[in-house]
């Protein structure tokens, strides 16, 4: 039953997190078709739905930090850290920033996909940067 409670917790706020990118991604299509403001809020809330999914993947590692086993690693959590300001930065901003000729590297952040692929990549970063895992080979 120790195991089983946790599993079920993690699983359980992963289909929760998966909900609420649904119901945003409407809210997001809705915003784009009426063009209102609050456009790149919803695009950040986005972001944050898939950097916490992101974080709930590493769920060995959360176990770890809710029991007070922190490893700093300083050279990932900067790479997260630079990850997660991309990451957080909405596709609209890039557009407006840099047109629609923007280079192909930023093809990556103006993408939805891509873009909610690197947010999930920088939650599970932002853990593994606290945590060390040791691995037997």
């Amino acid at each position: 039953m120790k195991k089983v409670l946790p599993a079920v917790l993690i699983v359980s706020g992963m289909v929760v997190l998966l909900w609420l990118m649904i119901v945003t991604y409407t809210d997001v299509e809705q915003a784009s078709n009426q063009a209102t403001s609050n456009l790149s809020t919803l695009l950040i809330v986005m972001s944050l739905y898939a950097f916490l999914f992101g974080a709930l993947m590493e769920y060995r590692g959360l176990s770890r930090l809710f029991k007070g086993e922190i490893k700093l690693q300083s050279t990932l959590l900067v790479v997260t850290a630079v990850l997660m300001v991309f990451v957080f930065i909405p596709a609209t901003s890039w557009i407006e920033w840099f047109s629609l000729d923007h280079p192909l590297y930023l093809e990556v952040l103006i993408i939805p996909e891509t873009h909610m692929i690197l947010a999930v990549l920088a939650g599970t970063l932002f853990v593994r940067s606290f945590t060390k895992e040791s691995r037997a080979i």
